[in-house]
């Protein structure tokens, strides 16, 4: 472990590098500009297939502060959980590849750390659109709001707020705190940030939430992640609750659902995937169970109605055998459906017809020269006819 003339560092910068090389450089003089100068940057290589490993080496052999750990390619979470292994730092910083710390953010963090003996403390981010170049700074903390988030404080003291604004990944976590709270990332598809993050939240004994700006993350579409992988991340900070109390696990999977259903409800207004998209959420309301968040939150929940719509939708048909039956040459039925831009409910509405008991039916929807996905959706459909006006 590399360290510079004054000792053991303050702050271990963290970050994890897989085929980054374009954007390695500017990350590395952001860090070494720091105006807080006792501090360790640990990259780990995982497993790059690009120059990234040679340009880390050749930073490395300049600079003492730069460590190099490189390893097979395992993802983000390893990685960060490699890096936080080795650091010798005070309190630890987890970076990406591709951001750039702002002049003067871990002096500032640091400062509110120690001079609030705090296991963490968090700053603010800037995204940097990678098409466009152009920057945003998001104000997502209100000290007119909730003003206990500015103080040193405990998650017990203001739960909700903390769950709703303090989920950002950029801030300083002592790393005693972190390692013997048994804290570390989760393998998931997301690196685990969302679910490392909540279980600082809910173990640390003192943290503050600050406007500080920390650093500026470099936000592509291509980035944004799966709603599968929304899932997955949900089911992990899910078993993260299942180790607190009742009321804080539930408040944890309070907030977790209505995330969840907010991504859904956006990515059904872009209208890729649609049909994709219901069978994911379908499956994912089919096996949630309502104890987790409790009755009274579902009866208050703002998609209660598209909660129970599809939680209705999963129940077993009232007649297994019904697909073995042969199809009659004449169906007793037949549902006539004109669908217009109907993504957002196309699925839920087809499901309904397809769930009844009676099952000699013909179902033909015709689509009236939609401009969504519909027409994208209606192929997907077993059992339907699709057509065109």
């Amino acid at each position: 472990m590399k360290q510079n003339q004054a000792g053991h560092p303050l702050v271990s910068v963290v970050v994890p590098v897989y085929n980054v090389e374009e954007y390695l450089e500017d990350m590395l003089r952001s860090v070494l500009r720091q105006s807080l100068t006792q501090l360790e940057v640990i990259c780990v290589n995982d497993g790059s297939t690009d120059a990234s490993l040679d340009v880390l080496m050749r930073w490395a052999a300049e600079e003492p502060r730069i460590s190099v750990l490189s390893q097979e390619n395992a993802g983000p979470s390893a990685a960060r959980n490699r890096g936080l292994d080795a650091a010798a730092g005070e309190y630890a910083i987890f970076l990406d590849a591709g951001d750039r710390l702002l002049p003067d953010s871990l002096r500032r963090l640091y400062d509110a750390a120690v001079k609030n003996k705090l296991d963490l403390v968090k700053g603010a981010v800037r995204l940097k659109d990678a098409r466009r170049g152009e920057t945003e700074l998001p104000a997502p903390w209100s000290h007119r709001d909730c003003p206990k988030l500015w103080t040193a404080a405990t998650f017990a003291e203001a739960p909700r707020g903390l769950l709703e604004t303090a989920v950002s990944f950029y801030g300083l976590y002592r790393t005693e705190f972190v390692r013997q709270s048994g804290l570390a990332f989760s393998p998931l598809p997301d690196g685990g940030e969302r679910s490392f993050s909540v279980g600082c939240l809910t173990a640390a004994q003192r943290l503050m939430i600050t406007d500080i700006p920390v650093a500026e993350h470099l936000a592509a579409e291509a980035e944004s992640p799966s709603f599968e992988r929304q899932i997955v991340s949900y089911a992990a900070i899910r078993e993260l609750a299942g180790t607190l109390p009742q009321a804080t696990a539930r408040l944890v999977c309070q907030r977790e659902l209505n995330h969840v259903f907010d991504e859904y409800f956006c990515r059904l207004e872009q209208g890729k995937n649609v049909y994709s998209l219901h069978k994911i959420i379908k499956e994912f309301v089919w096996s949630f169970d309502v104890k987790d968040v409790g009755e009274d939150f579902i009866a208050a929940f703002a998609y209660k109605e598209h909660f129970w719509t599809l939680k209705n939708l999963c129940l077993p048909p009232r007649f297994e055998g019904r697909h073995g039956i042969a199809a009659e040459a004449r169906p007793l039925v037949t549902v006539v459906m004109p669908v217009f831009n109907a993504q957002r409910y196309l699925c839920e509405a087809v499901e309904s017809v397809l769930r009844q008991s009676l099952t000699s039916f013909e179902l033909l929807c015709v689509d009236d020269g939609s401009t969504d996905d519909t027409p994208n959706i209606l192929p997907n459909t077993p059992r339907a006819t699709a057509g065109s006006s």
